[in-house]
Parts: C-alpha cells; structure tokens; sequence
C-alpha cells in the first residue's frame, strides 16, 4: 500500500516518560523496543505542556496552547476556529475514531471530526472488557482510518494485574505498570495491519518519589502546607500565601523541567520512515499534526499557520532545522501566579513567570546541571535575553491578546448582572 490511504494509529499513554522508554527500561519493554527498533525515535521530543488536555489539544491542532486556547486543566475549550487533525482525516476520507479516558471529554472540543468518540470511565483500562471488544473492533473498521488510542494505565492510581506488582519488575509502581502494558501494546500490535502508519508518544512525563529524600522532601511540604492552612485566619491570612507557593513536587502539571515535559516519539511506516534510526534535534508534540499529513500525502489549506513542522520532509531530506521549542505548566486550573511556560533550546532552557509578582524567570545549563537546580540567568545575560525576546515576541502576545479579551467579557458579564 502507498503512503496515500495507510491506517493510520496515534497511539499516546498518558504519564510516559522518555527516560523510562529510552535508556531505564528499553531492554524489558520488548513491544516497546520493537516498535523504536523498527521506527524513527525523536529521542528529544518535548510536550508543549505538562497537563493532559493542553497536550493532547496541540497534539491534534499542531498548535500551542497559548493559540488553541485549551491552556489550564479545567475550564478551558478549544477555540472555535481551530480545526483538528480528525476533521482533516475525515474530510480526507478517513474513517475516525477515538478511544479516550481521563479528563479528555469531549465538552473540550477535541471530539471534532471523530466519527466515534469513545470516552470511557477511567477504570476502564487495557485489563477490563473493553479493551478485548475494543481489539475486536480494529478487525472491523471501515479503511482507511484514522485511530487516536489513549492509554491510562500508567496514570495514578496506576493500573497492572497483581503478578506484576513485584520489585522484581521495577522498583516504583510506576515502573511496573509500564513494564505490564508492554504486554498489551504487543497485543495492539498484532491486531493492526503490518503497513499501518504508528505514531508512539505521551502526553507528560511524570515525577516520582524514588528515593527516600524524595519521599521525606515531599511529606515534609505536605505536613508543613497542611499546618499554614490552618493557622492562616485572622491577623495570620497573609500566610495563606506561603502556603500556595509551596508545590508538592508529585505527578505533573507543575513544573517545566524536563523529567515532566520529555515524552517518546517515534513514526513507524514500512518503506516511509526508516527503521532503527533515533533523531536528537528538538521536536515537539506540535509536529505531529504536520508529520501525519505530510507522511499520507494530504493537502491541507488552513486560514492559519501551524506551531510544528513536518518531520517526515525533515528526516527524507536530512535537514533539521535549528529551533527553540515552547513548554507550559498551568496545573489543574490555570493560576496567574503559578503559571510558567519555558522556552527549550539545544542547551539551555529559559522559563519565565509571566504573570507572579515578582515575574520570576530562570536559566538553565542543561549540559552541565541537567536536573536544573542551578539558576544561571545572571550569569548568562546575552543567552537569557536572547530567549526572553524569542518568547515575548513569538508566543506571549497570544496570552496577552486571550487575557484582554477574557477580561473584558468578565466586565460585560458583570454588567449585565447589575
């Protein structure tokens, strides 16, 4: 089969970390492997934010979350004028389908241009009923299609059947859980046509309490928050805002650091990309619209440009092009004073608080200091002002514009109250 009419399956599993796929677990996760040994791994693939529904929404716009709209956790939809890579496919004659969990409900506006748009109870995971009826259903799908397959098995609580709960498949829950899904995504495997366009990410990373000092850093915060929270009333209130700049450093959605924002990538197509080769230039979950289209061969006038770039033409010509990619952390409902977005170069990553009073920013030295604990922006000034413009001229104007205008509804809508 050509490139032009492929199945497509855009396969994402919530919480899946890049370091667990590519250097810690790869020689256990054997589907895994098998699919980056015969694909094309972007083994520096960076999602444009930390909680599930911003990421998923640039995934399926090729579009940053500042321009798509769908910023925070909760409460955010998707722009009205923003089309989806399933309204692209379908108008391409693509039969589409989802199958979603978690906090992807289609009030978001994501289920636009899916002909099914399947969103299942969060228990309903890889080792329930619907996972059998849905391995049963790929055998029946109207050709060619367009499949958009979310997995939740790793997200807390974690979900594994009990003989994998053992130290011997991992030393966190988490790792356990991958190692168990392994098994499942080899079952997907056999299940879908040979010649299937597979595109493998996530949406986040995830941070774990991995060591003790982790464990006691965490409690101490909990305990410690749970007392301000207490004692913060009457001529104690400003304490309350000790309390909410004290972030419990578990799960995701709160920070930009890579641990969070590094995802896997990899596009596998027989006789499209080629297999066993891994790419380290900077991409970003946003290329995946762009790459899918380019791949299939289909044309796609939008009244507007796309944030990604098509990696398909990248990797068949052998030029990829020198860019900074855009990282946000909003956590469950977008707060002026918590929000960050990041700017992640080669090198250096730069991040900035736009909106906290203080407009905190910091610069990383990711060769060097890789957990990035050590703020350099005073000592590399040209490098921090240099991405300080690149974001304050390219993508904070999208927040600044959204910001006027949702400020200016509030007052019409509190106008019209009176």
């Amino acid at each position: 089969m050509e490139a032009e009419g492929r199945n497509i399956l855009l396969l994402v599993v919530d919480c899946l970390r890049a370091d667990m796929v590519y250097e810690k677990h790869l020689d256990e996760l054997h589907n895994v492997r098998g699919i980056i040994n015969e694909g094309t791994a972007f083994t520096h693939a960076f999602t444009s934010s930390v909680s599930t529904m911003p990421s998923f929404s640039s995934i399926l716009t090729g579009l940053y979350p500042a321009r798509h709209g769908v910023v925070s956790m909760y409460g955010r939809k998707l722009r009205p004028w923003v089309r989806t890579l399933a309204q692209v496919m379908r108008k391409a004659g693509y039969y589409t389908r989802a199958e979603v969990s978690g906090p992807l409900d289609p009030i978001i506006g994501l289920n636009r241009g899916f002909i099914v748009y399947n969103y299942r109870r969060r228990d309903e995971t890889v080792y329930t009923g619907w996972w059998r009826k849905f391995l049963k259903d790929l055998g029946n799908m109207p050709q060619p299609w367009f499949l958009l397959l979310h997995l939740w098995a790793l997200h807390m609580p974690r979900y594994l059947p009990p003989e994998y709960d053992n130290p011997r498949y991992g030393k966190t829950r988490y790792e356990r859980a991958l190692i168990a899904l392994d098994e499942k995504v080899g079952e997907l495997l056999d299940a879908v046509p040979d010649d299937t366009l597979l595109v493998f990410t996530g949406d986040h990373g995830e941070y774990l309490m991995e060591t003790p000092w982790q464990k006691l850093s965490y409690y101490v915060k909990w305990y410690f928050k749970k007392a301000l929270r207490k004692v913060s009333k009457g001529p104690l209130s400003f304490l309350r805002e000790f309390e909410r700049r004290i972030s419990l450093p578990v799960g995701h959605g709160f920070d930009v650091r890579d641990i969070l924002a590094r995802v896997p990538l990899v596009f596998k197509a027989k006789g499209l990309f080629p297999s066993g080769i891994k790419v380290d230039f900077l991409v970003s979950n946003v290329d995946i619209f762009p790459t899918i289209i380019s791949t299939v061969g289909i044309r796609c006038n939008l009244p507007y440009r796309l944030d990604g770039i098509d990696l398909y033409t990248a990797v068949k010509e052998g030029k990829y092009p020198d860019r900074f990619v855009i990282i946000e952390a909003a956590g469950v409902r977008l707060t002026r004073e918590k929000y960050m977005v990041a700017v992640r170069g080669r090198r250096y990553k730069y991040v900035l608080w736009p909106y906290s009073r203080d407009r905190r920013v910091a610069l990383y030295d990711l060769e060097r200091d890789p957990q990035e604990k050590i703020n350099i922006v005073q000592q590399e000034r040209e490098i921090a002002e240099l991405m300080r413009k690149y974001l304050e001229t390219t993508y904070l104007p999208y927040h600044s514009a959204r910001t006027r205008i949702s400020s200016i509804l509030r007052r019409v809508k509190r106008s019209r109250r009176k």
